[in-house]
This record gives structure tokens, sequence and C-alpha cells, in this order.
């Protein structure tokens, strides 16, 4: 990369501060089913990333890849919230998130910009494997967080969990959702702290 201009690294100073209002915008959908203080798209986006890491590597694609798509996918969010799909049925979202995209690129340096608008355009579009893969996690995510819903009395969130299991394409992503169900969210714990006398 180019020696950057003391602008140019304003610009992206400014970038990583934008980034960091996904921390404070909450995922809609939930409200639908009663949650009163949802996951932000930051929580969201941070176990997707993972999640796309992880598919990357059970489905022999570059995992780096899959993993930073995921994490970039939902930037414009920063600007426009997000919205569950119920309103956007009234709403061309896709269509504001892609003019907040380039409004947010519009000043980074071109590499960069350049590099970014490709991941976020694969997961959009399917484009290539790692897209697809992206797009596996960030569904598996609300999987996961149905589940964990579920577990605490959102009963609704079992609907989440029943609508995502045609949408995922993935031989990986599907071996998940089968076994996700009537997985314990707690196992992960529950032998690491004995109580002892």
């Amino acid at each position: 990369m180019d020696k950057l201009t003391e602008e140019e690294y304003q610009r992206i100073i400014s970038f990583i501060f934008e980034t960091g209002q996904l921390k404070r915008v909450k995922r809609s959908g939930w409200w639908v089913t009663g949650m009163r203080e949802p996951e932000s798209v930051s929580d969201h986006s941070h176990r997707a990333s993972i999640i796309a890491y992880l598919l990357g590597r059970l489905e022999g694609a570059d995992a780096y890849k899959a993993a930073l798509t995921c994490a970039l996918h939902d930037l414009p969010e920063a600007r426009i919230n997000d919205l569950h799909k119920m309103g956007q049925r009234y709403i061309d979202y896709e269509a504001a998130e892609k003019v907040v995209l380039d409004e947010q690129l519009k000043d980074m340096p071109v590499s960069i910009a350049a590099e970014i608008e490709a991941l976020v355009g694969s997961y959009n579009n399917d484009s290539d494997k790692e897209g697809i893969i992206a797009r596996d996690a960030d569904l598996l995510e609300c999987i996961f967080q149905s589940k964990e819903y579920l577990e605490i009395g959102y009963k609704d969130s079992q609907r989440w969990i029943d609508k995502m299991k045609n949408l995922l394409i993935t031989d990986s992503a599907k071996k998940l959702y089968s076994l996700v169900e009537n997985a314990d969210v707690h196992a992960w714990h529950k032998n690491l702290s004995k109580v002892q006398r």
C-alpha cells in the first residue's frame, strides 16, 4: 500500500469511530419476540465472524476472507440502524445500505475502500464461496442466538430457528443447524467450575 497522507489517516480514524456505533445499534428483530434488550449489531457480527471462520475451515475455503466478510457486512447499520424483515417489506433497505456503504467508503484510501466493497458485495450477492459462507454464518448466529433466547423463555425465538433451516447452503452450516436445536447452551461451562468442600 502506498504511503498515506495525514488526511487519509484522519478518514480512517473517523471510520473506526463510526464502526463503534454498531455497539449501540440493537438487533431489532428480537423486539418482535418481546425481548427488551437484544444484543447489538456488533455483538452479532463478532460471533458471526467466528462462525464464518469455522465454516470456512470446515468447507475448505479462505476462512479469513469469510470471517472478514462477515465482520464487515453490517457496516451500513451504523447509519441506518438494524431494520427487521417486517420493516423491510416497506422500505428498499438493500438500496439504502448500498448508498450508505458508498458514502462510508467515499473518503477512505482507494485500495481499502475497494476491498471492503468487494467483500460486502460477495456477501450480498453470494458471488463467491466465502460470501456464501459468511451469509450462512450470519444465519447460524441468529440460530444460536435464538436458541439462547429460547432457553431464557422467549418462546417466539423458535420461529427463527425454524425459518432459517431452508436458507442455509453449505453442508457444514446444515450440519451445525441439525445439532443446535438439541444442544445444551450451557454445556461449555458445566465442567469448568467444581464445587469442593
